[in-house]
């Protein structure tokens, strides 16, 4: 079903005062980060990472969600580019 934000945001502070659990998925991080009380950011089938907003904003030294998801995205990132050109150089040189 798709809601506009206005609507979205509406339902959801209504669920919320009814102490009904929502799972809310999404990549606009400007809107997860006002409204969820936890973040859980999944990568590649991974959990990366799972706490409040601004706990992980406060871990990490970032200003926004949105950073906090592109590091910890890049990271990842990073370890599976490294292993598989640790994995090239070693099949050239058996």
């Amino acid at each position: 079903m798709f809601y506009p934000r206005a609507c979205l945001k509406t339902s959801y502070w209504n669920s919320q005062r009814q102490g009904r659990p929502v799972l809310y998925i999404s990549h606009v991080l400007e809107v997860v980060e006002q409204i969820c009380s936890r973040v859980v950011v999944i990568s590649k089938g991974k959990i990366l990472a799972d706490a409040s907003p601004s706990k992980l904003t406060e871990l990490m030294e970032l200003a926004s969600l949105e950073s906090v998801f592109a590091q910890l995205v890049q990271q990842e990132d990073t370890r599976s580019v490294a292993r598989e050109v640790v994995e090239a150089i070693k099949v050239r040189h058996v």
